[in-house]
C-alpha cells in the first residue's frame, strides 16, 4: 500500500513496469497468507493494487470473498476503501458490492462525509456497469 502512494516510483514507463513486477511478486505471498490478514490487511491490499491500475483477478475474488464472509466486522473506513478500490479496479463483484450497500444502512450514522461519499460513489459506478 505504500508504495502507491510515491507517484516518483511509477511515473515513467519503466518504473511503471518495475512496480507492476514488484507488485506481481507480492500476489503469491498475500494469496498464501489471506487467511492471516485482518480486514484492514485486505482492503489496503486492494487499494494499493488498484492505486495503481494492476488488476489482479484472482487476487481480487479471493479477497472480496473473505472480505464478504467477514463484514460484520467491517468499520466504516473499510467499506469506503474497499469500494473505492473495487470501482477503481472495475472489479464489479456482486457478492460485495450487495455486502458493501448492506453495510450503508447499518453504519450510516458512524460514516465520515468523505467516507460516505466514497461509497455513493463506487455504489453508483457498480449500478451503472449492471445496465
Amino acid at each position: 500500500h505504500a508504495l502507491a502512494k510515491f507517484p516518483a516510483l511509477h511515473t515513467s514507463a519503466s518504473e511503471r513496469r518495475m512496480m507492476r513486477l514488484a507488485f506481481a511478486a507480492f500476489v503469491p505471498e498475500v494469496r498464501r497468507k489471506l487467511e492471516d490478514f485482518t480486514v484492514q490487511n485486505m482492503v489496503n491490499t486492494l487499494h494499493a493494487f488498484s492505486q495503481l491500475g494492476l488488476r489482479e483477478v484472482v487476487l481480487f475474488k479471493e479477497c472480496t470473498d473473505r472480505l464478504v464472509t467477514l463484514r460484520s466486522s467491517w468499520k466504516t473506513q473499510d467499506v469506503a476503501n474497499l469500494a473505492s478500490a473495487l470501482a477503481r479496479a472495475n472489479h464489479f463483484d456482486d457478492s460485495a458490492f450487495r455486502a458493501l450497500a448492506e453495510a450503508v444502512p447499518k453504519k450510516l450514522f458512524d460514516f465520515r462525509l468523505d467516507e460516505l461519499i466514497s461509497v455513493l460513489n463506487a455504489l453508483a459506478h457498480y449500478a451503472r456497469q449492471s445496465h
